[in-house]
């Protein structure tokens, strides 16, 4: 039986590369490493939690995000170092618009290639790792994807990223998000320091994650800053961020990023953060 047969290869174009950089320049900060999953039908995914278990990272990019992709044989994983991973796209990428990146993987080795049509440059790094999946990794994405979230709000990316800062700035270690009426209120405090931002609805209806109008719910959630700043630094994958808030207790905030739209809902790539809200009763920050 020949490698693709038993294991599985895949071949893969990128043409985004900045914005492929950035994608995993913000998943490096949370993961040390992960598994990267490989399906003709699902692309190229992650779904992994942070050494803390605060933060749960859910990447989904679709085939028709690259430029090429072609999944030879069953399904891949392959466990890999983020931090390899990211210096060596950073290696091949270039500022040439005609920069194009190659990712081949098979049993053991992942191989980047970077080619340059203007200068027939032609230059690969090769990274080992392991197949399979990581035995840390207990999660199940279906739990997380199955909670109700019908508070939704659509933020300008590069502003909530500024919120981000001015509440470091006053030294604020958690933030709260929070629907009272027709209000959308962003802040934070501490005993010498108070952040609030206040976002007004033309109508007291909500857009739910499943696209369904629910009535509108006062509710609040607490999670801690330092995630909801690391993930509003990469404001360039897209214009704007989905936030969902639940108004049920100890439910997770989901930040998204929407990277590509597709044909239909299916074929959105995307880029999603769960952040487990903080405990009443705690004093300190995860």
């Amino acid at each position: 039986m020949n490698d693709s047969e038993e294991y599985g290869q895949v071949h893969m174009g990128i043409t985004k590369v900045d914005s492929f950089i950035k994608m995993f320049e913000l998943v490096k900060k949370l993961l040390i490493e992960t598994t990267l999953s490989f399906s003709p039908e699902l692309g190229m995914t992650i779904f992994d939690s942070d050494s803390s278990n605060v933060a749960f990272i859910n990447m989904i990019l679709r085939p028709s995000y690259f430029s090429m992709f072609e999944c030879i044989g069953p399904p891949v994983k392959f466990i890999i170092p983020l931090h390899l991973f990211y210096e060596a796209l950073k290696c091949m990428n270039t500022s040439n618009k005609n920069a194009y990146i190659e990712i081949k993987l098979n049993e053991e080795t992942m191989t980047i290639s970077s080619k340059n049509a203007n200068y027939g440059e032609n230059t690969s790094i090769k990274i080992n790792s392991r197949n399979g999946i990581s035995e840390e990794n207990q999660i199940n994405i279906n739990d997380l994807n199955n909670l109700e979230y019908p508070q939704f709000m659509q933020i300008t990316s590069k502003r909530l990223e500024k919120m981000c800062n001015s509440m470091k700035s006053l030294d604020n270690n958690y933030v709260k998000f929070e629907r009272k009426g027709n209000r959308f209120i962003i802040s934070s405090d501490n005993s010498s320091n108070s952040f609030t931002n206040e976002m007004t609805f033309d109508q007291g209806l909500m857009i739910g994650m499943n696209g369904v109008d629910q009535k509108a719910v006062d509710c609040s959630v607490t999670v801690p800053l330092m995630y909801v700043q690391t993930v509003s630094q990469a404001h360039k994958l897209s214009d704007h961020m989905n936030i969902c808030i639940s108004d049920s207790p100890n439910i997770p905030v989901v930040l998204r990023y929407n990277i590509l739209s597709g044909v239909t809902k299916d074929d959105v790539s995307m880029l999603t953060i769960f952040i487990s809200p903080k405990i009443e009763h705690e004093e300190e920050p995860y």
